[in-house]
């Protein structure tokens, strides 16, 4: 696997050079054949040892320690669930089509999914530190995460196959502050350019996840800054930084081997983002990693749901379960989130309450519609946990 990396390395900089470097001029050789070599004692020795250790340097910081990710799930390329695809549509690296979905971990330590970024107009640029057209690149791209970010657009940049320190030097020269999944195995890199030529490549998405345009190798300040513009231009209106509420594809450390995802008992529950009442942000995925959670969906116009939640709410936290009232009319006394179709869907809560138990696992354990029937399923399952975690504003 080693080798196949340094050699996939080693092709795209061949490639990036062949892209960018001219040749000499007409009738000027590189190196007179006849001249003879010199030798200058001592100052010859040091020079050659001071680049020895340049290139050991250069090869330490490529190629040195922290090139995996810490971060547990298998990464890389992944597909998309059905709920984020309902039409099939297909995933590929060509304009108009479904951008390939991807989850990795970023220079930061954090986990990055490509697919939470629905509903942004998303720039994806795959670039690494020895890459000169990369260098000369990367300060639009600064420039365009800036300028754009609170309109909605969101830059993002793929670190290929190179070690943490060698990607936070470059980061660091540029003023990157927008994330960078490190795709340490080369297979996100892989899967979007095939056969290509080196980095940089620039990917511009629209708010859909399709493709709107593919630069292979580097492109114009000004295309570059129309294309955003026009991005941008697209959405009805700002929406700013932040991940917009609505489903989000489960991590991948989340799903469980043998089980589909879905919102029936038995299944993984599929994850969502939603915003809480006080304007936080709250993930299922995030917050069930520490422990059982009751979904308590009560959709508008929902009759005698108060008195209900006041029986599930006791029964649960008298069990250690976190509750969580999703609902359009404001019920509840503890953790409430703005209703939204698009995720009382995926639990099937259309049109009455819908208590939902998911385990500390992400598997549902139990769906109920009384405080009776929610109590009887606790006691069946014997669950004693820490509360969960709450919304981040």
């Amino acid at each position: 696997m080693a080798k196949s990396r340094s050699s996939r390395r080693r092709a795209m900089r061949s490639s990036a050079k062949r892209s960018t470097q001219k040749p000499p001029p007409e009738g000027f050789p590189e190196e007179n054949p006849t001249r003879p070599r010199e030798y200058h004692g001592r100052r010859t020795m040091l020079a050659a040892l001071g680049v020895a250790g340049a290139i050991a340097l250069a090869v330490w910081l490529a190629l040195g320690s922290g090139g995996s990710a810490r971060i547990e799930g298998s990464l890389g390329v992944t597909s998309l669930p059905d709920y984020l695809n309902p039409a099939g549509l297909r995933e590929a690296p060509i304009e108009d089509v479904l951008a390939p979905d991807f989850e990795l971990e970023t220079l930061d330590g954090e986990r990055f999914r490509l697919s939470d970024l629905r509903g942004h107009p998303t720039i994806v640029n795959f670039w690494a530190s020895w890459c000169g057209p990369c260098r000369q690149e990367t300060p639009v791209l600064v420039r365009l995460s800036q300028t754009f970010r609170d309109a909605g657009l969101v830059v993002v940049g793929v670190n290929i196959e190179e070690s943490r320190g060698a990607a936070q030097g470059f980061v660091s020269e540029f003023g990157m502050e927008y994330a960078v999944p490190m795709d340490f195995s080369g297979d996100v890199t892989a899967a979007y350019f095939g056969a290509g030529s080196g980095p940089p490549h620039t990917y511009f998405i629209r708010p859909d996840g399709t493709i709107e345009r593919i630069f292979l190798g580097q492109g114009s300040d000004d295309a570059f800054e129309q294309l955003s513009a026009a991005l941008a231009a697209s959405l009805s209106e700002p929406i700013g930084p932040g991940l917009l509420p609505g489903p989000k594809a489960i991590p991948t450390d989340r799903l469980v081997e043998g089980r589909d995802v879905g919102g029936l008992i038995g299944n993984v529950a599929p994850d969502f983002l939603l915003m809480s009442a006080t304007g936080g942000r709250w993930r299922l995925s995030d917050n069930n990693r520490l422990g059982p959670v009751l979904l308590a969906l009560a959709p508008p116009g929902c009759v005698d749901c108060a008195g209900t939640l006041i029986d599930a709410v006791a029964a649960a936290e008298s069990a250690g379960v976190t509750v969580v009232v999703v609902a359009a009319d404001g019920l509840g006394d503890g953790l409430n989130l703005v209703w939204r179709d698009d995720v009382a869907e995926l639990f099937l809560a259309t049109s009455s309450l819908e208590l939902v138990l998911i385990g500390q696992d992400g598997v549902i354990t139990a769906r109920a519609e009384s405080g009776a029937e929610l109590q009887r399923a606790l006691d069946s399952a014997g669950f004693v946990a820490a509360a969960a975690g709450t919304p981040t504003s």
